[in-house]
């Protein structure tokens, strides 16, 4: 995975460098069972990012991150000022977060975001390969699963 944040940071510096720990920490509050993975998280986060401004710039529909980053997202958005200026210095304006219907019966996934990818790897940004196992992690939706709630 540092292999990979150093090509971030050289593609990316602002994405690479910024606060999202508060998001990240939220997020791992939350869900328990996502604390081993703080690093993974906090990366994966970053990288939905930049590829939202490489599916931007490659006029692609982009796709939510998958419910375990959604969170992160959404922990993001609620530190509105932060998210605002980060936003402007990232895609030049506000990124909104346009969830799918509930009626609809679609439900984000992380492969919609691994789907993404592999279409970006095709327009020469191989190096992004090697961050779908990172990706992947997050499939596993035990891992938002809390012990504190009865189900």
């Amino acid at each position: 995975m540092e292999k990979l944040q150093e090509v971030l940071k050289k593609k990316h510096p602002f994405i690479a460098h910024m606060d999202v720990k508060h998001s990240v920490d939220c997020t791992v509050k939350k869900f328990p069972k996502l604390n081993k993975y703080k690093k993974e998280l906090e990366f994966s986060y970053r990288l939905f990012l930049y590829c939202c401004v490489l599916g931007q710039k490659n006029d692609m529909e982009l796709c939510g991150p998958g419910d375990i980053l959604d969170e992160v997202w959404h922990a993001h958005i609620l530190h509105s000022e932060q998210y605002h200026f980060q936003c402007n210095k990232i895609f030049g304006s506000y990124l909104h977060h346009n969830p799918e219907d509930d009626t609809s019966g679609k439900k984000e996934s992380s492969s919609a975001f691994v789907e993404m990818i592999k279409v970006l790897i095709k327009k020469e940004h191989g190096w992004l390969e090697g961050a779908i196992p990172i990706i992947k992690l997050f499939n596993d939706t035990k891992l938002t699963e809390c012990s504190c709630i009865k189900r």
